[in-house]
């Protein structure tokens, strides 16, 4: 059976084939996971030999399904498959690229795209100056996002991919707008301009 992958996106636990449910919340503990199985060498759950195998895993958003291949680690004597939170997170962060980039409508997806864009549901409500509300609404399916906010979920995912916080500074930026009255640009050279 091929492990499932729910819950936060870049916050997933160890994964097994049996067990999904284990997901500890910092990056540290992610990557000791990560350093536990590439240094395991018997079964937790029997004691006998593992070896590294390539593993088959889905992660369901809405009404998709991506499937991956995962590396992993199996006992030869139990037959028990084991993941690391790192392997869970790569599927993941690989799903969100692929719906920023393709599209995405459900509550189910907006719910993991702003997990995956690293934000509490409060914040994003912030960030396009709506109330939190309306947020709970979109990931509900009681209401439709507009494109422009599907669009700019989009955006703050793909900069947390790419470690990037220019869509979160631009946001932020319409909230505080700069009093100058004159501004001096840099044009020589044909660009790309700056200010100063």
């Amino acid at each position: 059976m091929p492990p499932s992958f729910g819950g936060s996106p870049s916050r997933p636990g160890a994964w097994t084939s049996e067990r999904s449910d284990a997901r500890p919340s910092k990056r540290l503990a992610l990557a000791l996971e990560g350093v536990r199985l590439a240094t395991m060498k018997r079964c937790t759950a029997c004691g006998g030999g593992v070896r590294r195998v390539s593993e088959a895993a889905e992660l369901r958003i809405g009404p998709r399904v991506f499937v991956g291949e995962l590396e992993a680690m199996q006992c030869d004597a139990c037959g028990e498959t084991f993941t690391s939170g790192p392997a869970g997170e790569a599927l993941e962060l690989a799903a969100a690229r692929w719906l920023a980039e393709h599209g995405f409508t459900t509550g189910e997806e907006i719910r993991f795209m702003r997990k995956a864009a690293g934000l509490r549901a409060v914040d994003l409500a912030e960030l396009l100056d709506v109330s939190p509300e309306a947020v709970s609404h979109w990931e509900t399916g009681k209401h439709q996002a507009g494109h422009g906010t599907l669009a700019t979920i989009a955006a703050l995912v793909l900069d947390v991919l790419e470690g990037s916080t220019a869509t979160r500074n631009r946001l932020r930026a319409l909230w505080k707008p700069s009093e100058l009255a004159m501004v001096r640009l840099d044009v020589k050279g044909g660009g790309p301009w700056r200010s100063e």
